[in-house]
């Protein structure tokens, strides 16, 4: 998170008041390329993806399960170490953002996101 807060302050951007990380209401950080911000920073604004959507309200469910069944629900800690290793060895190209390849992990992983607030 360290490093998270630290990106945000050398890019200018405002993190979320509590706690903070860059939440998904401003999203636009979070479709930044890859190209615009390096390989190491792009990683690590990776790394807040699921972590500020889970702030944002944003729950994960089994892909083809009722997401209004906590029991099809997907433990936050199992996503975000899964999310972490991934990360790890991803390798992005310049066009990549980090909303996208989330997706595509999730779905890959047979998981499937969803709104808490709707």
């Amino acid at each position: 998170e360290e490093q998270g807060l630290d990106l945000a302050m050398r890019k200018g951007w405002e993190p979320s008041e509590s706690p903070p990380r860059l939440i998904v209401h401003r999203g636009f950080i979070h479709n930044t390329p890859c190209s615009d911000l390096g390989v190491q920073d792009f990683k690590i604004l990776m790394m807040h993806v699921p972590r500020s959507r889970f702030e944002a309200g944003y729950y994960v469910h089994v892909r083809g399960q009722s997401p209004y069944s906590a029991e099809h629900h997907v433990a936050k800690e199992k996503i975000l170490e899964a999310w972490d290793d991934f990360v790890e060895v991803y390798d992005p190209k310049p066009t990549d953002n980090a909303v996208d390849i989330y997706r595509r992990f999730l779905d890959e992983s047979q998981w499937q996101e969803y709104d808490a607030w709707k």
